[in-house]
């Protein structure tokens, strides 16, 4: 069963990382593996610290993004 909730999880996962830009599809390609072998394996003990990392660096990195763009079209 855990099978199963691993998948569903992923791949919403993977949609929103899509629909936010947050990875392109090599990224998404890797990464799917990848997390359902640790969501099965770990279970959610070990994929939650996981998946709180990737979102804090994906918004990290959109927002350092966006203020470099900004600084750009400032000294543009």
């Amino acid at each position: 069963m855990i099978h199963a909730e691993a998948a569903a999880v992923i791949l919403i996962i993977a949609l929103l990382s899509s629909k936010f830009k947050l990875l392109d599809k090599g990224g998404i390609s890797a990464s799917i593996p990848i997390g359902y072998i640790i969501y099965v394996l770990g279970g959610v003990r070990y994929f939650v610290p996981m998946l709180v990392f990737y979102l804090t660096s994906g918004a990290a990195t959109k927002l350092r993004v966006e203020q470099v763009d900004k600084d750009a079209v400032d000294k543009g």
